[in-house]
Order: structure tokens, then sequence, then C-alpha cells
């Protein structure tokens, strides 16, 4: 399995993914769940902040949501890229300042040296993967568990 994109915004959370089929080709599917994830995913999400601050040079402490992640999967070897997508919360407005970072790679996509602009940082490979990892475990169903105990409304239970 491998992802397109990742999103989690608001109480929704949206995935895009291919799985190799035998013919080596891929398959798409795409996925939108109002289940909440499991913490660990929503920690994976918020790990990327750092990356976003870092990538658009921004300066100490601004206030950056990250909300997902576009990926893509380029030259023979299928080498990662992808594209972090966040908001920021800004102080003369009310709403958010939306971003999504430059696309860059895991590796170079071809032969040749890249330029280190061009590639992301080995923690910000790492953050990516874990959420990968989060995220194929959402799909296959690992959520938080809903309160089996939670009030129901009034006309529900009468």
């Amino acid at each position: 399995m491998r992802f397109k994109k990742i999103k989690a915004k608001g109480d929704k959370v949206h995935v895009e993914y291919e799985v190799e089929n035998s013919n080596g080709t891929w398959d798409e599917f795409s996925m939108t769940s109002a289940e909440k994830p499991l913490s660990s995913f929503e920690a994976a999400i918020s790990n990327l902040e750092a990356h976003v601050i870092d990538m658009c040079e921004f300066g100490d402490n601004p206030a950056i949501t990250v909300t997902g992640v576009s990926f893509s999967y380029g030259g023979d070897n299928g080498v990662m890229g992808a594209s972090i997508i966040a908001i920021k919360t800004l102080k003369g407005s009310n709403v958010g300042l939306n971003i999504v970072t430059p696309h860059k790679a895991s590796e170079s996509y071809s032969e040749g040296k890249a330029d280190p602009k061009q590639l992301l940082d080995e923690d910000c490979i790492k953050d990516l993967e874990a959420l990968c990892i989060e995220a194929e475990k959402y799909v296959k169903g690992n959520r938080q568990q809903l309160d089996l105990f939670a009030k129901q409304p009034a006309e529900a239970t009468a």
C-alpha cells in the first residue's frame, strides 16, 4: 500500500491510496470517515508541523496546524515525494492562511545527484513514513474506541 493523500481536517479523515495488483499496476482507492483516528495518528500528523515551519522559513512559534500530505512517486524506483498542507493561524483574520510546502523528494528521481534543496531531510522522511503507517492502520479499521455508554439524545431514547 502506498499513499497519495492523507488529510485530517475538522472531524473527518480522508485517505487516498494505491495497492499494487498482480499485473504490477496500481489500483486506486479512497475513503473518508468521521471515525476518530488513533492518538498515534494525530501525533504523527502533528509531528510534521516543525517541517512546515522549516521548509516555509517561518520564525519562532508560528501557529501551524498540519491538515494533510500529498504524496507522489516518480522515477524508475518509485521515489516518494511529498508536499505538506497546513493552516497558519493569523492574528488579524478570522480564517487561517492555507500553506502548501514545496514538493520535495526523499531521494533523487534519477541516477544523478540531487540538489539538497530538492530533498526532504531524514527526520521529515521518518515522520512521513510514520504517518503512512498510522494511515494504513486507519484504513484497516484501527481507530479510537467509540464510547458505547455515551448519553443518547432524548428523542433517540424515547
